[in-house]
């Protein structure tokens, strides 16, 4: 049996909702070349890359505000669309700990749309990292860049490595 995050079955109003807007968007927006509206079934993120032109910025931002219910996040090159008070990232995290009994959870996050994450649960069920260092972000730690995401799980296995287990190992019934 596979685990889905997904979100459950009261989001095919979300589904809906975001169809109609990315229908929307690419109308609004087609005449932008390099600019792409992704549909993520229960989000849209419209990638715009590096442009610096305003006029694409501010055709973005009426394209958006023309849509009914949106949250909008900044992501790196990007903006998230995600219903208001639809499902996000930190109710997949807390759907993914209950279905993996996870009593605590890592998550390590880039940007913006990170942060329903970092604030799904209290410090003592969740370490809340972020990459890059931001005094707006809920993460409670922070890393300098992707790459040192190998290094703290490394750091990680050496600690556990070194602890004796609690956990009794499985034995055969036979």
């Amino acid at each position: 049996m596979g685990i889905t995050v997904e979100p459950w079955e009261q989001s095919r109003e979300s589904a809906a909702q975001v169809y109609k807007w990315v229908t929307n968007l690419r109308a609004q927006l087609e005449r932008y070349p390099g600019l792409v509206v992704e549909d993520k079934k229960y989000s849209v993120t419209i990638h715009h890359g590096a442009f610096r032109d305003n006029r694409v910025r501010q055709a973005i931002a009426a394209a958006v505000d023309a849509l009914p219910n949106v949250r909008a996040l900044a992501g790196r090159q990007a903006v998230n669309l995600l219903p208001r008070g639809g499902p996000h990232k930190g109710v997949a995290l807390q759907r993914a700990r209950i279905a993996l009994a996870c009593k605590a959870a890592i998550y390590i996050g880039d940007d913006d749309t990170d942060e329903d994450a970092f604030t799904s649960d209290d410090s003592d069920h969740l370490l809340a990292i972020r990459i890059g260092h931001s005094r707006t972000s809920s993460a409670h730690y922070y890393l300098k860049a992707q790459a040192d995401i190998d290094a703290l799980l490394w750091q990680l296995l050496t600690v556990r490595a070194r602890r004796p287990s609690t956990v009794e190992p499985l034995r055969s019934a036979l």
